[in-house]
């Protein structure tokens, strides 16, 4: 019997620029790369404006459709925030930042479209802040919650 839990069926990496998978993402798999997981997505640059949280997700879908080692029926997953109840303010729609991002247009402009989500759940782990701006305070840990939607290529 085969070990599912191989780590050769499973690769994770975390110094890829999600929106130049091709130069930045090495793929040592025999077969292509099935399933991509993006969790809360931020500009680097910190900037809060729409235009630039769109363009960053276009980007990434782009990136995924063009990076040659991503299976032609594989699927993305990316988990966005969802409710919020902060001292700063509460957001009561789970899709806020689906919404907010325009991210179903962006997956659009490039081929992609949604075919389930998951959530909003709280996250057993707390999201490491490497660029762009912490998913949250320590304080407000159990008050965000995130939402997973995943998408597949349009077949021609």
């Amino acid at each position: 019997s085969s070990d599912v839990c191989s780590s050769d069926l499973i690769q994770h990496a975390f110094a890829v620029d999600a929106t130049r998978l091709a130069e930045t993402a090495a793929w040592k798999g025999k077969e292509s790369c099935n399933t991509i997981i993006w969790t809360y997505p931020f500009p680097e640059s910190n900037a809060v404006g729409i235009e630039t949280k769109h363009c960053l997700v276009k980007s990434f879908f782009a990136s995924v459709k063009h990076w040659p080692s991503f299976k032609a029926d594989g699927t993305i997953v990316i988990g966005l925030k969802s409710c919020t109840t902060t001292a700063r303010h509460i957001n009561k729609d789970e899709d806020y930042q689906l919404k907010q991002w325009q991210v179903l247009d962006a997956a659009k402009e490039e081929g992609f479209h949604q075919v389930s989500d998951f959530g909003p759940v709280y996250p057993f782990w707390r999201a490491t802040h490497v660029c762009g701006r912490a998913l949250f305070k320590e304080k407000d840990r159990q008050k965000v919650t995130i939402k997973f939607y995943a998408f597949k290529a349009d077949m021609e």
